[in-house]
C-alpha cells in the first residue's frame, strides 16, 4: 500500500470492561495476538473512540486493548 491510511475505530465496552456480545470473537482474537500482528501497518494512522461508562472500574477496556494491539502491530496513533 503506497498511500497513507486514516482509520477511526468505534469500540464499545460492556459492563465491567468486557466486550459486547457482537465483539466476543474479536476480543478472543485480541487475546490470542497480544503482541500484535507480524504485518507491517506502519502506514496506517488510526484513532480509537471508546464507548463506555466511566462509572465502571475498567472504563473503556476494549478500546484500550485494541489501541495497544494496533500500536504493537506498527500502526500510528493519529492525534491531529
Amino acid at each position: 500500500m503506497s498511500k497513507n491510511v486514516y482509520v477511526v475505530y468505534f469500540i464499545a465496552t460492556y459492563g465491567e470492561g468486557g466486550p459486547t456480545d457482537d465483539c466476543i470473537e474479536f476480543n478472543n482474537f485480541l487475546e490470542k495476538n497480544k503482541s500484535g500482528l507480524n504485518n507491517n501497518i506502519h502506514n496506517v494512522n488510526y484513532s480509537v473512540f471508546g464507548l463506555g461508562s466511566s462509572k465502571y472500574e475498567f472504563f473503556n477496556q476494549m478500546a484500550k486493548k485494541f489501541d495497544k494491539f494496533l500500536e504493537k502491530s506498527g500502526g500510528n496513533r493519529y492525534t491531529e
